[in-house]
């Protein structure tokens, strides 16, 4: 990531994040999923037509991650750990290619020619994926140094064709590509129970699991040995089976990652503004309109362009923070956001930690959606409305109701961490209007607090969210 390194600076940028159609969803069978298409948006969106993608989504990173990271980047990076390429190779999904040459598909298991090596040639784009709608349950299971934010050391997804009486079992982590276990396939296939509502037995689930085990090819590193990782192959294997086999005949939102996110959990609201809806007052209204930049600006009540052109100083960059414009030089334009809010503009709420998208210390919140700033590019946030803990206050200096509950419940301890929390919190309460201690928890997994004082920072959640 050239971004993280003072100093280095990468070459032209093509942001593609605004192009609709790569973010479009069309429903039938297969799902057409455009590679923009968020972690989030997989999440809560499509957990009833590709209920294994929700799952593996929900285990990837956190909120500030999922809001931006998109299936096209997962398959252009093509790590062997990645959950959802997983969850797409179990699914049996197909990637599509185009180029001006024409459009051509590959499966998503053939697409991964190696471990960071994917077969894009020269003049592609990863426009969309393909993935057959579900016809059965779905599972994902995953182990990793920690409950969140943690790299796979080993992920199993299993995905069930109850009409076929099939399974597509797929490994991660475990060997140079996500791998399928073709030999657990056919075992499920020829020898599970279909005729039963019952649960598998468990010698019959070890089996399923050793057949796992024997698919994968993994080396040790510092997620864990080979021996390892077979083990977990083996156990996750059969646990993850077992979970869903009892999809069959149970409730289908056990299976249909319905459980992955708060809102998901407690269902989704008819109207999008009563989801919005929270006690301390509606949601800000959505970004102006951005303007193309060879059309003409408005004369009354211009939207925001994304670039400023001076004469003889190239293209420098415009972005509104908390309401309030700022023009760069050109020189802006290759810094991460949170440089630019930092070091170009002297706005400190944001902090520099990581560098990495792992600790929440510089969340902001991107025309409402929340995103680690120290990951998009400064261009990519020029003519979105752009808000930091700083901005929430109101105009007289009174605190949002957020930063006041922090105050009184005692979550504002070092303080360095304090406003990547605040500015979650706040979009976990926009969501969950009244989130339980599990919710609140999953909702700031994102966010780390060196004085380790999250009892606290919970607490707080709770008060802010009964005003």
């Amino acid at each position: 990531m050239p971004l993280r390194n003072r100093g280095e600076r990468p070459g032209p940028l093509l942001d593609l994040s605004r192009v609709a159609e790569l973010r479009a969803v069309e429903e039938g069978d297969p799902v057409r999923l455009g590679a923009g298409v968020t972690y989030t948006h997989m999440l809560e969106e499509l957990a009833d037509p590709l209920p294994v993608l929700a799952l593996a989504a929900r285990t990837i990173a956190s909120r500030q991650v999922r809001n931006r990271a998109t299936l096209g980047g997962a398959l252009a990076i093509a790590d062997p750990s990645a959950d959802v390429l997983a969850a797409l190779v179990a699914a049996g999904a197909s990637v599509e290619l185009a180029a001006a040459s024409g459009v051509r598909r590959v499966a998503v298991a053939k697409f991964l020619s190696g471990p960071y090596a994917c077969d894009l040639r020269d003049g592609e784009l990863i426009t969309a994926v393909l993935v057959p709608r579900a016809a059965g349950p779905a599972a994902y299971a995953k182990v990793g140094a920690r409950n969140a934010m943690a790299r796979a050391a080993c992920a199993v997804a299993v995905v069930l064709d109850t009409e076929r009486r099939t399974a597509g079992i797929c490994v991660a982590a475990s060997a140079p590509t996500p791998v399928r276990a073709t030999a657990a396939e056919e075992l499920v296939a020829a020898e599970a129970a279909w005729d039963s509502d019952g649960e598998l037995e468990g010698g019959f689930l070890s089996r399923v699991g050793e057949q796992v085990a024997k698919a994968t090819r993994p080396r040790s590193d510092g997620r864990g040995s080979e021996a390892y990782k077979r083990h977990a192959a083996a156990v996750l294997g059969g646990r993850a089976l077992a979970r869903a086999w009892r999809g069959r005949s149970g409730d289908p939102e056990a299976w249909r990652g319905r459980s992955g996110d708060p809102e998901a959990r407690r269902g989704r609201s008819g109207d999008p503004e009563a989801r919005r809806r929270r006690s301390d007052g509606p949601r800000p209204a959505a970004a102006p309109p951005r303007p193309r930049l060879d059309e003409p600006l408005p004369a009354a009540a211009p939207p925001l362009p994304r670039f400023a052109h001076a004469e003889g100083a190239g293209t420098g960059l415009r972005l509104r923070v908390d309401g309030v414009d700022h023009e760069l030089p050109v020189e802006g334009t290759g810094d991460s956001l949170l440089r630019v809010l930092r070091d170009g503009l002297g706005l400190t709420a944001p902090k520099n930690a990581c560098e990495e998208g792992e600790c929440g210390s510089c969340t902001v919140a991107i025309d409402g959606e929340i995103a680690c700033s120290c990951l998009v590019p400064a261009a990519q946030a020029a003519g979105c409305e752009v808000e930091t803990a700083a901005g929430l206050a109101g105009a007289d200096g009174a605190l949002h109701p957020v930063q006041e509950a922090f105050l009184e419940a005692g979550g504002v301890q070092c303080g360095f961490c304090t406003p990547g929390f605040v500015m979650a919190s706040r979009d976990l309460l926009r969501r969950v209007s009244e989130p339980t201690v599990e919710e609140i928890r999953e909702g700031l997994n994102g966010n780390l607090c060196r004085c380790t004082g999250y009892e606290k920072i919970v607490a707080a959640v709770r008060l802010a969210a009964g005003r």
